[in-house]
């Protein structure tokens, strides 16, 4: 990110309640959302990490950032394996994906009992989330 002029901003509610699930698999759908989001963001973007809880009962994590946005008849496929946007394979040399990537993402939150999603407006960014059930302590 620095290399790139981007800067990252980490926003967490305090006390957030503990998440049940493989730490591995979990930092590998992290990496991805933040991969993706490194590779379109331009210059002096911005991407923001936001942790928050619903009421204790599921904590939710968001990767904003200012890049170019998806379009909307793109984001229905985007969980889907091999799907590429136009824009991905037109940036094909700064980002090299086959697009498993999401769909990996998708997996691994399911396989935790979650959800995962994205709200995009072309030209505003994108916003990618994941909700993860909290452990009952």
């Amino acid at each position: 990110a620095d290399e790139a002029g981007i800067q990252i901003v980490l926003k967490s509610e305090p006390d957030l309640p503990l998440v049940l699930g493989d730490e591995e698999q979990l930092w590998r759908v992290l990496m991805n959302l933040m991969d993706n989001a490194l590779n379109y963001v331009p210059r002096g973007g911005c991407i923001t990490l936001l942790l928050t809880s619903n009421h204790g009962t599921s904590v939710r994590l968001e990767v904003h950032d200012t890049g170019p946005g998806i379009a909307p008849e793109d984001i229905p496929y985007l969980f889907q394996r091999f799907y590429r946007t136009d824009i991905t394979r037109q940036r094909s040399t700064r980002s090299k994906g086959s697009g498993l990537g999401l769909a990996m993402c998708k997996a691994i939150i399911e396989i935790h009992g979650g959800k995962i999603g994205v709200d995009s407006e072309l030209g505003k960014g994108t916003k990618f989330w994941v909700e993860l059930p909290a452990h009952a302590a």
